[in-house]
């Protein structure tokens, strides 16, 4: 034991200068096939590398960088914020169905479906609020608003330089009190936007193009909206407007004339940052178990395999929506098109391997679903899950995600509801009508007593998540984390998810989960879908014989 009174006393006992860590540097690996433009969704993506000798990589340093270009229909226009066309969170995690690693052409790590939502899981349970708000949004769209990622590859589009919300009601924007119909603005629906014009008879106070710009939110009532553009011109008014969109998605309905004692005007106020780049680069490592792996692995063959969604859809993976389902190609609303794509493996230089047996401790997760019924009452939906399973996550999501640009496969969300009078007003999202949950697993009950959420979005706003938010982040391990996690509207706003971790005795073989869950309100047939998530342990023991890999043998640990 170190005491406050040793010395070193030879030279051999100072740390080196690297402390032993060898110089990484990284080798590029192209796929073996042509990826780019209109090849991409053509079957099977393989990258195989291979290596000897005194070569080492690290698995989880290594990542595959991707340059695409997002554009109007043309394929060389750039998009701008009118055609509501957004990189989807986590762009590509979306553009495959599946993917697995192989190690001497065995498969030892596999997400054989749902490849986005197991990204979006392992993502927010292992990375902090700051980590995702700065290098997962620069480096692969991880910021939650649909309008932020949007203006950054518009060509109109500005985002905010922060995040901090400066409200300024009406009289200090220079309008006056509501009802007075010669100083008020009028609310004319176009589609899903909506006109912001001044004065209803057609005399403005002030030019609206020097009021609100771009990335500014307003607030009418409880709904919220944001500027899109400005600088549009009014016919009937002859006046200039700015539009607008619902921030939640919704469709806009007429209101009329400003004569409501209660009408409020908000608006943000901070500098803008404009980047319109509908050229854009991204990097990302795959959710596969390996990428885990933080030490160096030795001499033997590898590969990659990545399964792109068919051509038919692949584009509309790429991207969300908020007012229509948006189509792909030279006869729709935009094109997805990538330009290259290349592994990147960082490599040191170690000691050289002729033989040797070493193990590989992976942990895997899958992703399976079942239907969410119509019904108000408690539902059980069963699945099999592996017996070293450590751990289990539950969420739900919309059936349309990952076909409708709408429905990002990247958040557990559902699509509002109307099933009854007013109900769209109290769920702003149907998941948020879960009103019941608990898992039965391994001899135990999880939560104990029963998840009981509750949420409305009405004049009476009620919130009753933070217990599972909490609970999540205690199970996880986020709560004691330095770093911490995603915060408690990030966890909302991407779509609530329910990690339970599972002790388990030694001799426990058990592979049956019980999912049970009731929702406030019933959400429609084939609306939303379960997701039940298992997290579980696999060894891999590696020979390597002659400095050649002779045999790879895995199991659930």
């Amino acid at each position: 034991m170190n005491s406050l009174f040793d010395l070193k006393q030879s030279a051999a006992e100072l740390p080196s200068a690297n402390e032993g860590i060898s110089d990484i540097t990284y080798d590029q690996y192209p796929p073996s096939r042509d990826v780019t433009g209109s090849n991409f969704p053509n079957g099977a993506i393989h990258i195989k590398w291979e290596v000897s000798n005194s070569k080492w990589w690290i698995p989880n340093k290594s990542y595959i960088r991707m340059r695409a270009r997002l554009t109007k229909a043309n394929g060389t226009t750039p998009i701008t914020l009118s055609d509501d066309v957004a990189p989807n969170m986590s762009l590509m995690a979306n553009l495959f169905q599946s993917c697995e690693f192989r190690l001497a052409d065995k498969v030892i790590s596999r997400v054989s479906d749902y490849v986005a939502q197991v990204d979006a899981l392992q993502m927010r349970l292992t990375k902090s609020k700051s980590y995702l708000d700065s290098v997962g949004n620069s480096l692969n769209w991880w910021e939650t608003s649909q309008y932020a990622r949007s203006a950054a590859v518009s060509s109109d589009g500005c985002i905010r330089a922060d995040g901090a919300i400066n409200g300024i009601n009406r009289l200090g924007q220079g309008f006056d009190a509501a009802g007075n119909n010669a100083n008020t603005i009028q609310v004319i629906a176009a589609d899903t936007h909506i006109l912001w014009a001044p004065g209803v008879n057609g005399v403005p106070i002030q030019d609206l193009r020097d009021v609100y710009k771009p990335g500014d939110r307003i607030k009418y009532l409880l709904v919220s909206y944001t500027v899109i553009t400005n600088g549009l011109s009014n016919g009937t008014l002859q006046s200039t407007a700015v539009q607008v969109r619902r921030d939640d998605g919704m469709a806009v309905a007429n209101v009329g004339a400003d004569g409501n004692v209660n009408w409020e005007l908000f608006r943000q106020t901070d500098e803008y940052y404009c980047p319109n780049r509908n050229e854009f680069e991204m990097i990302w490592k795959p959710p596969l178990s390996i990428f885990g792996i933080s030490h160096a692995i030795p001499s033997g063959k590898f590969e990659i395999v990545l399964q792109p969604h068919v051509s038919s859809t692949f584009q509309k993976h790429a991207i969300e929506s908020l007012g229509a389902d948006r189509n792909q190609g030279a006869a729709g609303d935009f094109q997805f098109i990538v330009e290259d794509m290349f592994l990147y493996l960082a490599t040191v230089t170690g000691p050289s391997v002729e033989n040797i047996s070493y193990f590989l401790s992976l942990e895997e997760t899958r992703c399976q679903t079942d239907n969410v019924d119509n019904t108000t009452g408690l539902q059980q939906k069963n699945f099999d899950v592996s017996p070293s399973t450590f751990a289990l996550t539950l969420a739900f999501q919309d059936t349309e995600a990952g076909t409708d640009t709408r429905r990002s496969a990247s958040k557990f969300k559902i699509r509002k509801i109307f099933p009854a009078a007013n109900v769209n007003l109290e769920y702003p999202s149907a998941e948020l009508a879960l009103r019941r949950i608990y898992l039965q697993f391994a001899s135990s009950s999880k939560p104990s007593p029963d998840g009981d959420p509750d949420y409305k979005f009405s004049d009476n706003h009620r919130d009753y998540f933070s217990s599972r938010y909490a609970e999540t982040m205690l199970y996880s391990g986020a709560y004691f984390d330095g770093g911490g996690a995603e915060n408690k509207n990030d966890w909302i706003n991407r779509g609530p998810y329910y990690y339970f971790s599972w002790a388990r005795d030694g001799v426990s073989e058990s592979t049956r989960v019980n999912v049970n869950y009731q929702f406030q309100t019933a959400i429609g047939q084939g609306v939303g879908r379960v997701l039940l998530f298992d997290h579980y342990k696999q060894m891999v023991l590696v020979s390597v014989v002659g400095g050649k890999i002779v045999d790879v043998v895995s199991r659930d640990a």
